[in-house]
């Protein structure tokens, strides 16, 4: 089987392009031919497929006129998808997060060939112009059905009226070019989101759950406690971190390590500078290898998201390695997780849960070796890559037919 693999950036920046660099491994060591097809950008990794990408770059950090063009809908990634087609002749054309580099320009050219589309949903983008589910800090549906209007009205992206009017813009036009209605089938990571979406009003018949895998062949888990919690992940708000950062402002006496960059990184080490909060270290962006030795080294991961987490792979990475979670009890993290055996839920945003938890596993009050072990089955039983591949190739046949 020939599988095109698409997304926004060939490199790891997110969850998303660890999903989608991971799963094109994992299907080429099933035998399956496999190329990318993802935007330009000067950090892409090497690969053969690099010449048929879109030649210009679309900067989503500091847009200009042009990329706000092309964020709409960008002609350069449809001449590109055609080149790559003619040239790779793929049977299944596989998204991941398309929209933003490529956008939906991308779809109807793909879909003239007759090739059947495919798209792994890593947030709510479908249903939620700014993708998370939330306004101004707080949960919110209004755009179910594709209202896409209520982002403007409630200035949900950043509280700007030009961002949101983007937003709102960009949802509406990749709707309209077939951000739903051209693809065959879509890939919830977790029943949550499944629901979640379909309530929304993505016609059901189209989405099924496979949850995400954890390739545990090269990671040699460590169940003795270690030094210091860790947190690893994009540095962002709707990712816990200021809930985070106000529990270990309490909690001086317990260590905290943080791996990974985003938007709220640099004003997150400002906080911590002003607040002489020595017991926090911000370590930036890590290697595979590298987050591998300083998970190995920690007591327990923390995941205190506030938005409807889709999956949780953090959380099942952090098992794998043979280490409890603390983690909010919020979309699909109870679903990778089984509270009260290798992991703690608290309740989204809440402090105070927090800091007890984190003081629970630190002072020796729950067995970390034993629910480390038992994380570490729950990932070999739920999220192992031959169940992950047999029901992601069986999906690729279902729609192929």
């Amino acid at each position: 089987m020939k599988i095109a693999m698409a997304g926004q950036n060939y490199f790891v920046r997110g969850g998303s392009d660890k999903v989608l660099i991971e799963t094109e491994k994992m299907l080429r060591a099933y035998g399956h031919e496999v190329a990318p097809f993802c935007g330009a950008d000067k950090e892409n990794q090497a690969s053969e497929w690099l010449e048929f990408f879109p030649k210009k770059e679309v900067s989503i950090s500091s847009p200009r006129l042009s990329d706000v063009v092309r964020y709409m809908y960008n002609f350069d990634a449809k001449k590109a998808v055609r080149r790559f087609i003619r040239e790779f002749g793929p049977d299944v054309f596989h998204c991941h997060i398309y929209y933003g580099k490529l956008s939906a320009s991308i779809l109807a050219e793909v879909k003239s060939h007759a090739i059947p589309l495919v798209q792994t949903i890593h947030e709510y983008k479908l249903v939620c112009p700014t993708y998370q589910l939330s306004s101004n800090g707080s949960v919110c549906e209004k755009c179910a059905n594709f209202k896409f209007h209520n982002v403007l009205t409630h200035r949900c992206n950043k509280g700007s009226v030009m961002r949101s009017a983007a937003s709102m813009v960009e949802s509406y036009v990749s709707y309209m070019f077939g951000s739903v209605e051209k693809i065959d089938r879509f890939i919830a990571v977790s029943d949550f989101q499944r629901n979640k979406v379909v309530s929304m009003g993505v016609p059901e018949h189209k989405v099924s759950t496979i949850h995400n895998f954890v390739d545990i062949s090269e990671i040699v888990p460590e169940y003795r406690a270690g030094r210091y919690f860790i947190y690893f992940g994009r540095v962002e708000k709707e990712k816990g971190i200021w809930v985070l950062l106000a529990a270990f402002k309490k909690i001086k006496n317990i260590n905290l390590l943080i791996v990974g960059v985003g938007g709220a990184y640099e004003d997150a080490k400002e906080y911590c500078r002003k607040n002489a909060m020595s017991n926090v270290t911000f370590f930036g962006f890590a290697t595979r290898d590298q987050l591998g030795g300083l998970v190995r080294g920690a007591t327990a991961s923390i995941v205190p998201s506030v938005w409807y987490e889709t999956f949780g792979l953090s959380a099942a990475e952090s098992l794998a390695y043979g280490k409890p979670v603390i983690a909010a009890d919020i979309g699909g993290l109870p679903e990778v997780l089984s509270a009260g055996d290798d992991s703690t839920l608290v309740e989204a945003g809440n402090v105070d849960a927090l800091i007890t938890a984190v003081e629970e596993m630190a002072y020796g009050k729950l067995d970390l070796e034993k629910m480390g072990r038992v994380g570490r089955k729950n990932v070999e039983s739920k999220f192992s890559r031959p169940a992950h591949y047999e029901k992601l190739s069986a999906l690729y046949r279902s729609v192929m037919s």
